[in-house]
């Protein structure tokens, strides 16, 4: 579904700027794909650096997850807007916690 979403929300019309706003007010859909993708670069950062095993369905669902992100955003400054706004609290204390863990290491 994203990558039809992606395609079709990449075109250029009256008819897809009316859509990327409806998606924007009306669904999750934004915040759901921006959490997934928080999440992979999680998963990716706190994996082994040494692991050559890439996982080429993780990839293709990251391309296509950052093309709707980019495409749902283009020339519709209300999803802007959404993808500006914080992360929900319980990422936002994970995302402390793991810097204040960095920031000991170092």
């Amino acid at each position: 579904i994203i990558e039809i979403l992606a395609v079709f929300l990449g075109m250029n019309d009256n008819e897809t700027t009316q859509a990327r706003l409806f998606i924007g007010q009306e669904s999750m859909l934004i915040q759901i794909v921006l959490n997934y993708l928080a999440e992979v670069v999680d998963k990716v950062l706190s994996s082994t650096k040494n692991s050559k095993s890439e996982d080429p369905n993780m990839q293709r669902n990251v391309i296509l997850s950052l093309r709707f992100v980019a495409n749902i955003s283009f020339k519709c400054r209300n999803n802007q807007d959404i993808m500006r706004s914080p992360l929900p609290p319980s990422r936002q204390f994970k995302s402390e916690e793991e810097s204040d863990g960095m920031a000991n290491r170092t």
